[in-house]
């Protein structure tokens, strides 16, 4: 669904941008995310065309309009190794602000400590508002890729999967966007 509020569209002549018309978008409005340079990513909302416009006219007969959404981008992870036991931060950058998640465990398991670090972000840049929980982690090949695949349950109810190629980057990367993916749509509606 489509988050509700004004959206202003603008027209540019020039180096002069000006106003032109404002909408009001319901949450009946169609979306699809669409990918924008940089990493991130913004909402498509198609709108009718505002009433008295008249159809064939100069003026388009249906306009988009792009809402402007930033996801939490992974700063980096570090680690801190003690014998066999491993200490995992992860640093997102939400708002311009950094916000670091830590776990602490066994350096057997720093992958799913990754996962564990960057939920523990997730649940300080919220403010707790999400009740969130990894319940797996794991990197597999599959076929001539090597993967990392997360499970997370999200609320009550709803457990979320996501993926991540792992490609050069080693696991414990991996692990934080697969994690990453299998959240980031439903945090994008609570932030």
């Amino acid at each position: 669904m489509a988050p509700e509020g004004s959206v202003h569209l603008a027209e540019a002549l020039g180096d002069e941008i000006r106003p032109r018309s404002e909408f009001r978008i319901s949450g009946k409005s169609r979306l699809g995310p669409k990918p924008l340079r940089g990493g991130r990513r913004y909402d498509q909302a198609t709108v009718d065309r505002p009433s008295g416009v008249i159809a064939g006219s100069p003026t388009v007969s249906r306009c988009t309009l792009s809402i402007m959404r930033k996801r939490p981008m992974i700063i980096s992870i570090e680690d801190e190794i003690d014998g066999e036991d491993a200490r995992i931060t992860v640093i997102l950058d939400w708002a311009d602000q950094p916000w670091h998640g830590q776990a602490i465990g066994s350096t057997s398991a720093q992958p799913r400590l990754a996962g564990e670090a960057a939920l523990d972000a997730i649940r300080l840049l919220t403010g707790g508002r999400v009740e969130i929980e990894l319940l797996a982690v794991a990197t597999s090949d599959f076929g001539a890729a090597r993967v990392a695949l997360a499970q997370v349950r999200f609320g009550d109810d709803d457990v979320l999967v996501g993926s991540a190629l792992q490609a050069e980057a080693d696991g414990r990367l991996a692990a934080v966007r697969a994690v990453m993916d299998a959240i980031n749509r439903r945090i994008e509606l609570i932030l």
